[in-house]
């Protein structure tokens, strides 16, 4: 067996995408097995540790299936961004499922993009705030915009890296308002990208070599 696959069968990585107001974070979690350790880190810093209590209970049936069965709750904040990773095992898998503010990851996104339109266009990330008509592009307020009352609705222009943008706003309360977004003319479509909340990673080797019961 290679280091690369030695570590593979003893520790996992995983990373969501997790969309807060106008920008992207990248969240990335880190397993060590026979370490019983979990990592986190959100956008390549802001390190954090949780290391799962052991008892002595715990160390003596840490051999056994039942243990690995038990999920363990592991949580992380940054800044307001509360981050729970639930483990737990199945067969021959460890499998991790993410909660974002204490929500389900789905319920999270489909809360997210309830309240915000985005576009991704020309290698950058326009977001749109349903309530207030806040712009923002990669993440940094867009202040130098024009907005005009037009037949219908609304127009906000705006220009970006030598592409000329419109953002026009139709509808009503009762017929339902959305905004489209052209660039030179050009509808954009919206960014609804729904990152999925659960991993796996495979852990038969981890598990035969703590004589778990495995299939």
């Amino acid at each position: 067996m290679t280091p690369e696959e030695r570590m593979g069968a003893y520790s996992a990585l995983f990373t969501w995408i997790v969309p807060v107001g106008p920008k992207l974070h990248e969240v990335k979690f880190y397993h060590v097995f026979s370490e019983k350790t979990f990592e986190m880190e959100i956008d390549n810093s802001n390190k954090q540790s949780f290391v799962k209590p052991i008892s002595f209970m715990d160390q003596f049936c840490c051999c056994r299936p039942e243990f690995y069965a038990n999920p363990i709750e592991t949580k992380f904040s940054f800044e307001g961004l509360n981050i729970t990773v639930w483990v737990t095992a199945e067969k021959t898998e460890f499998v991790y499922k993410l909660k974002v503010n204490d929500q389900g990851f789905k319920d999270y996104q489909d809360a997210f993009y309830k309240k915000f339109d985005a576009w991704t266009v020309n290698g950058l990330r326009i977001v749109l705030d349903k309530e207030t008509l806040e712009l923002w592009c990669n993440g940094e307020a867009l202040k130098d915009v024009d907005r005009n009352f037009v037949d219908g609705g609304t127009l906000v222009t705006f220009d970006l890296n030598q592409y000329h943008y419109q953002l026009r706003t139709q509808g009503n309360e009762s017929s339902g308002i959305f905004h489209l977004l052209y660039v030179n003319d050009e509808v954009i479509p919206l960014d609804t990208t729904l990152d999925i909340d659960t991993r796996s990673q495979n852990a038969r080797f981890f598990l035969m070599m703590h004589r778990v019961g495995v299939d």
